[in-house]
């Protein structure tokens, strides 16, 4: 199911977001589309949901792009190999038969105008464009990180009809005139370089860019003990200040983006950008920290 945060990618104004990015819970814990804005004035929304299959994300594609022009649109290669069952592919067509199933986690501020008949129209905004924001740290085990992105020739193969979901969707991008790329965000639980040489072999069949974060340690510079929430899973909020600067560097650097700073149409980016920092110091200071590293850390060994 959706969360109300990826949903309020329906509440941005008609054809004003440039990037989407889709995928798993990777997405919304690595990518905060209000540090892009503020570093290079690009409109970027994070359209991730827990656990998220591939046939639920073609889906959330085509919706998405009845209302937005991107000119490029990603995937998180973690929901790449999440296998589809049955019941998941009727679970996501009764969403979209029936919308009002899509605001699952925010049932008690549902007002009248969210079950009105009619077209369906999403009123939530989601000032932070769908990243969601997390402060604990558990380290990732010394064992894990010894054996992250060792070198491998060999190939996972990916579930089921995956890699068949993954042309559609370049394709429905390609239809609507945007780009299509794979990203790899850090993570020592889900990603190893089996996957890597999977999802390189895989962009390149279909003639697409791959970026994968995990194979720029020295760049990136992410300390896995103090960037992750969850034992290296996903990154917490300082693992991603450091993946989004990598991200947001690239975007910028090909070239095709527009810097939207100062024009009068996203001047509601700016506003949300003032209590984006807000939100964050206040976070940070009533759990004692500076926002440079994390606080108290559990140790795995």
């Amino acid at each position: 199911m959706r969360n109300a945060s990826a949903v309020g990618v329906f509440a941005e104004p008609k054809d004003t977001l440039d990037v989407l990015v889709f995928g798993d819970s990777e997405t919304y814990s690595s990518i905060s589309p209000m540090e892009i804005w503020e570093s290079y004035g690009i409109s970027s929304y994070v359209c991730g949901t827990p656990s998220q299959r591939l046939n639920y994300t073609e889906q959330f594609v085509e919706q998405v792009l009845e209302n937005q022009n991107p000119k490029l649109v990603v995937l998180e290669t973690n929901a790449i190999f999440r296998r589809i069952s049955f019941a998941r592919t009727v679970k996501s067509k009764a969403e979209t038969a029936f919308p009002i199933f899509l605001y699952h986690d925010r049932w008690k501020s549902l007002t009248a105008e969210d079950f009105s008949f009619g077209p369906t129209q999403y009123l939530y905004r989601e000032p932070d464009r769908g990243f969601r924001f997390f402060t604990q740290t558990e380290s990732a085990t010394k064992k894990a990180q010894k054996k992250y992105m060792k070198p491998s020739e060999k190939k996972e193969k990916i579930p089921g009809n995956n890699a068949e979901y993954v042309a559609q969707i370049a394709q429905l991008c390609k239809d609507h005139g945007a780009e299509f790329m794979l990203l790899s965000t850090p993570s020592t639980k889900n990603w190893n370089y089996k996957r890597h040489n999977t999802i390189a072999a895989l962009a390149e069949s279909l003639d697409i860019e791959y970026l994968d974060m995990n194979l720029l340690q020295d760049e990136l510079k992410i300390n896995w003990n103090t960037d992750t929430r969850d034992r290296g899973d996903h990154l917490n909020y300082f693992g991603s200040k450091k993946a989004t600067a990598v991200f947001g560097n690239y975007l910028h650097d090909l070239g095709i983006l527009p810097d939207h700073r100062g024009e009068e149409a996203y001047s509601q980016w700016d506003i949300d950008l003032k209590n984006y920092h807000k939100e964050i110091e206040t976070a940070l200071a009533t759990e004692g920290m500076d926002g440079t590293a994390g606080g108290e850390v559990k140790q795995n060994p």
